[in-house]
């Protein structure tokens, strides 16, 4: 009977550390990035020309490099030639992302 008390003891401890380390996980890891990604997506009209709007989307954001997902190699040059000012654009619109490198990734089915 003692043991099984003290095992739940151990039990209801371990259960609160985990609960505890995945709280702080989503709260300094997780959260940031949800943030940040909300903040651009919702700019992303705004800075993406016109022209690339239909052929690139915005993917992941990561250590300061920003994924732009498009239909083909020909898009990736545009994004590439743009590059310096979609950056440019992006920090100005948001005032807090600091985007230090773009990177372009084919999209799949496409």
């Amino acid at each position: 009977m003692q043991y099984e008390s003290l095992q739940n003891k151990t039990d209801d401890a371990d259960n609160n550390k985990l609960g505890s380390a995945l709280a702080d996980y989503l709260k300094y890891k997780i959260e940031p990035k949800r943030k940040q990604w909300m903040v651009l997506s919702e700019i992303w009209g705004d800075v993406i020309p016109e022209k690339l709007k239909e052929y690139c989307e915005m993917g992941d954001l990561e250590g300061g490099v920003l994924t732009v997902k498009v239909d083909s190699q020909a898009y990736a040059n545009e994004i590439r030639l743009i590059s310096r000012d979609l950056m440019n654009n992006i920090r100005n619109k948001t005032g807090i992302l600091k985007i230090t490198k773009i990177r372009t990734e084919l999209r799949q089915g496409r």
